[in-house]
């Protein structure tokens, strides 16, 4: 077997393990971000986005809101993601311009720390009090059941190798 079979045996394998965790709500490749509005629109029709603002990210951001306006999504919010490592002042910022611009689905684009603060943030929107007051296993998803509160559909759109931040739905802050 070529090295170039064995890659492609590889993305092949990892193709089918994302498919089999995420379904089809796992876009991935060249181009998707032309489709993100048809997703987002199953969620909501007023979105925010939260984005990362690093090189070359103007052009991708263009593509995400014609996207989102061919869907029929209004985006009402633009907001600034976070910076690295997720400072709690980045935290309670977007979660303040999330409160203020009241959307039905939040999308986020950027590196993980831009989308752990999203996670972050709708967590606080919909259930209020500390960001501390989640800090474990099952908080949040026992005072969701509790309260009878949902969360803010997330749309995560990834765009650093490095993370998996937009796989899961816990949030390092």
């Amino acid at each position: 077997m070529s090295d170039r079979d064995s890659r492609q045996t590889s993305f092949d394998k990892a193709r089918a393990l994302l498919h089999e965790f995420k379904g089809d709500s796992y876009l991935a490749g060249p181009g998707v971000l032309a489709d993100v509005g048809e997703r987002v629109a199953i969620a909501g029709k007023r979105a925010a986005l939260v984005r990362g603002s690093f090189a070359g990210s103007d052009g991708f951001v263009e593509v995400i809101k014609g996207s989102l306006s061919k869907s029929g999504v209004e985006l009402i919010a633009e907001i600034r993601g976070a910076k690295p490592n997720c400072p709690r002042e980045d935290l309670f910022r977007i979660t303040d311009e999330l409160k203020t611009a009241d959307p039905d689905v939040v999308i986020s684009f950027g590196g993980g720390s831009t989308i752990d603060a999203v996670k972050a943030a709708v967590v606080l929107v919909a259930l209020g009090g500390r960001i501390d007051d989640y800090f474990g296993v099952g908080l949040v998803s026992e005072t969701l059941k509790n309260s009878g509160k949902s969360l803010l559909p997330h749309v995560a759109i990834q765009t650093a190798a490095s993370s998996a931040a937009h796989l899961t739905k816990y949030s390092n802050v």
